[in-house]
């Protein structure tokens, strides 16, 4: 890791003998930060195997902060799959489902508040296999902001090429969540081959129903479905799917805090018909996929990725 933390720390110390405790801004951090002097940290990583390249990451952070990797406005990894120890659940979003072999998360300060002044962050992850045209953008970096008296304000000016990519691929997800087949066979290879701790199921619909609720103040009718389990495909499930709700509302792609109408879910199969169930991940969409012959095909031939120790999900930081 490149940093000049040393320095900082000592900025940080002199604050705190001027004034009696630890202060997250002073005039001297003001002054210095007009003069062009600020943090900056570069980490990287390549992991080996067999002599050969395994895995690379790197990380870039403009304030200090622990662990290093939460105030990384842009951060990059590779892995083969994605998984968790004891098979903890991983948000599978609906972008990740357009672009699954590069994934971009992105968006407001990741802490909430805007403490830290960045208005964007771009988390890349991208798998092995992925195409270099693609790959090669998330390294392409412009870090003369740095250097500049107004400094880094978001991920984009760094990262110019993959906040496009981001935008690009947002866009594409929208328009076929909102379109005539929000859940195609084209997702299909990329969730069986990289979600190491799929569980994936061949259901059949044994009866299907209508019921009032009440949601937040409001009377909604909710469509439930009751399943017999045909197939077990992939992992080892052992529940009973009885009273399965179907969603109406889905996170938006741009914004998880807000919601878009669920399409694939509009009018719910009846007894009879039989359905992909995706499980122990949790879905932004398309968890229930209908069984064609295609989507049976898809999912009986896709390989799956290897599973590698520096792969493991850790939460808040991939």
């Amino acid at each position: 890791m490149i940093s000049n933390e040393p320095d900082r720390l000592l900025l940080d110390r002199f604050a705190f003998e001027r004034h009696g405790e630890w202060l997250p801004r002073t005039w001297l951090f003001t002054v210095a930060d007009w003069l062009g002097y600020r943090y900056l940290s570069f980490r990287a990583r390549i992991v080996l195997l067999d002599g050969k390249v395994s895995s690379i990451a790197y990380g870039i952070a403009p304030e200090l902060g622990f662990p290093i990797q939460v105030n990384e406005i842009v951060a990059v990894q590779s892995v083969h799959g994605f998984w968790s120890p004891y098979r903890r659940s991983i948000e599978v979003t609906s972008a990740d489902d357009e672009s699954p072999q590069y994934r971009i998360a992105g968006g407001n300060d990741p802490f909430g508040d805007g403490r830290r002044g960045r208005k964007q962050f771009l988390h890349t992850t991208y798998t092995f296999d992925a195409p270099v045209d693609l790959t090669s953008r998330a390294f392409r970096l412009d870090l003369s902001c740095f250097w500049s008296l107004r400094g880094c304000r978001s991920a984009g000016q760094l990262a110019p090429l993959t906040w496009q990519d981001k935008q690009a691929i947002d866009a594409a997800t929208i328009a076929r969540l909102q379109g005539a087949g929000p859940c195609p066979d084209k997702i299909l290879a990329g969730r069986v081959r990289y979600l190491l701790d799929l569980d994936l199921l061949l259901l059949e619909i044994t009866n299907s129903r209508t019921e009032r609720i009440n949601e937040e103040g409001q009377d909604l009718d909710e469509y439930y479905s009751d399943y017999r389990v045909v197939e077990k495909l992939r992992g080892n499930s052992q529940r009973t799917w009885n009273s399965v709700r179907s969603r109406d509302w889905i996170p938006s792609p741009t914004d998880p805090t807000q919601r878009i109408f669920n399409l694939a879910r509009n009018t719910p199969p009846g007894p009879g018909n039989r359905e992909l169930m995706f499980t122990n991940l949790d879905y932004y969409s398309c968890a229930l996929i209908p069984a064609t012959p295609s989507a049976l095909s898809i999912v009986r031939g896709a390989a799956q990725a290897p599973r590698r120790a520096e792969d493991e999900s850790v939460s808040g930081l991939q």
